[in-house]
């Protein structure tokens, strides 16, 4: 079976939440911390609003005299008044009724002109609802006044100045006069008298008319309200709006990591490697035949002896080895966990089973099985051993150790001795199961070359797709079948280091074995 890269996928987000959830309560209690801060630190501002219905006066783009009924140019005179609201000289005017040091800040006053309309609206914002409401108030109030004042004053102005000509006609008209009535040649009024009196007439209508003028500047149609709730975002909602997005950026943490850990989780981790997941089992390191103590994993273990059995005829080798980071030659012993309940479920079929445990997995193996001292041994004239003594069952299942405990490796599986010896025992056995070392190991490799089949024991989350597929691939260049995962989590974490302090000291004898 030809395994294939497929490279680095999202995960997806059911894995984040399982296994990421630090990340996202972190990044929760971060963005909930910032909005606290925020929350207590930041000051409330409430805004008031007041509208003011405003009316041509002399001397602004809206007056009578400049008024020509175009919407363009209605829409930029308003545009203009509201420019004029914030200017110096209407905060005099509005200082003169309230204390005008905290009208001075440039955002708190606006001002617009609704569409459509001949109104000005005034905005005013403050930290208090008070001064937001009096502030409103008073510009509305103080910009009117402003406004009759340069509308009383352009009046004012524009009498004076038509009462100065027309005084300066009246006395060029009394001199032309003067003159005409002394020339008793003529008999009527000369030209330039009559133009005099004309002009003399149009003045007083210009100053009649200038007089007859309004001042009122306009009113203040809607009074400023006392604002009730603040402009800001309540706390309540500012820490939801937080816990919103510490949710979002969290996952999105979790997401990163989860892919930049790129550990295989599930079986969706490793099925795209082409390797199927046999069996996926929560199991601590004891026994499986009671089926009450665990029956979830026991059923699994079945699942299992069933796709073993589908995989051939017997008799067949199969080698169980775990699979760790960096190839560390004897792993969790969760091989030998695998192994000996492998072994036992097929035994339960009445099939004739020999588990063989590797050095690195004779301490779990002995642990679990329990087996006297020197049941699985022989001494190195005897091997093979002679009558099955060392091949005695125990529980339906035979057991064979093979290593040297004093040498601390399995150098004599990788031999040509150890390879014949299973092909001698492969006829007697109808299963013959291999507890190996880890799989990427010289050790743990070189066991698997003598098996028909092998089976990679995998922790969820200890391991890597990449350095996985890199196994595989290495297993493949040296022809090794490798017929599946299984998946295994433990309940009880137990280390090996205890498991060995517990195992019967007469097991811990150096013992030799020469495989020919």
């Amino acid at each position: 079976m030809k395994t294939t890269n497929p490279g680095r996928n999202l995960p997806n987000l059911r894995l984040v939440l399982m296994y990421r959830p630090l990340t996202i309560l972190v990044t929760i209690a971060f963005a909930l911390g910032l909005a606290g801060l925020y929350v207590l630190n930041a000051p409330s501002t409430f805004t008031s609003h007041a509208v003011i219905l405003i009316s041509p006066a002399p001397g602004n783009p809206l007056s009578a005299e400049t008024a020509s009924g175009n919407a363009m140019q209605t829409t930029v005179a308003l545009e203009t008044e509201a420019q004029l609201v914030g200017t110096e000289s209407v905060m005099e005017v509005v200082e003169q009724h309230i204390d005008g040091n905290s009208l001075r800040d440039s955002d708190a006053l606006s001002a617009i002109v609704p569409s459509n309309t001949q109104t000005l609206e005034i905005s005013f914002t403050s930290t208090s609802p008070e001064e937001a409401q009096r502030g409103a108030q008073a510009f509305a109030e103080g910009y009117l006044e402003h406004r009759q004042n340069e509308a009383q004053a352009v009046l004012e102005s524009t009498s004076d100045r038509l009462t100065e000509q027309i005084e300066d006609a009246e006395e060029k008209f009394q001199s032309v006069t003067a003159e005409a009535s002394d020339d008793e040649a003529t008999s009527y009024p000369s030209h330039e008298t009559e133009l005099l009196a004309d002009r003399l007439a149009r003045l007083n209508n210009s100053l009649i008319e200038a007089q007859g003028l309004s001042t009122y500047p306009g009113s203040v149609i809607v009074r400023a309200e006392y604002p009730e709730k603040a402009n800001e975002l309540p706390g309540w909602g500012i820490v939801a709006a937080s816990v919103v997005f510490g949710l979002a950026l969290g996952l999105g943490l979790g997401l990163v990591r989860e892919w930049r850990g790129d550990l295989i989780r599930d079986e969706t981790s490793v099925e795209p490697l082409g390797i199927p997941v046999l069996a996926n089992v929560a199991m601590d390191s004891t026994l499986l035949t009671d089926t009450n103590a665990n029956p979830t994993a026991y059923e699994a273990f079945r699942q299992l002896r069933t796709q073993i059995i589908a995989e051939g005829p017997c008799p067949r080798v199969v080698a169980v080895s775990e699979f760790v980071n960096e190839g560390a030659a004897g792993g969790s012993g969760r091989s030998a966990d695998v192994a000996v309940n492998l072994a036992l479920v097929l035994a339960e079929a009445r099939f004739s089973v020999l588990l063989i445990a590797t050095p690195s997995q004779e301490a779990e193996v002995r642990w679990l099985l329990k087996p006297s001292a020197s049941m699985g041994t022989a001494e190195p004239s005897d091997y093979p051993p002679p009558n099955g003594q060392a091949l005695e069952k125990l529980r339906g299942i035979s057991l064979l150790t093979v290593g040297l405990d004093h040498l601390h490796s399995s150098d004599l599986t990788a031999s040509r001795s150890f390879r014949d010896t299973v092909d001698e025992l492969h006829s007697k056995f109808d299963y013959i199961v291999i507890a190996s070392s880890a799989a990427g190991s010289a050790d743990g490799d070189a066991a698997l070359l003598a098996s028909q089949s092998a089976l990679l024991v995998i922790s969820p989350g200890a391991v890597t797709q990449g350095l996985l597929w890199t196994t595989l691939e290495r297993l493949e260049r040296l022809g090794i079948a490798v017929g599946g995962a299984i998946f295994v989590r433990r309940t009880n974490q137990i280390s090996r280091i205890a498991r060995r302090g517990r195992e019967p000291k007469e097991s811990k004898q150096v013992r030799e074995y020469a495989i020919r």
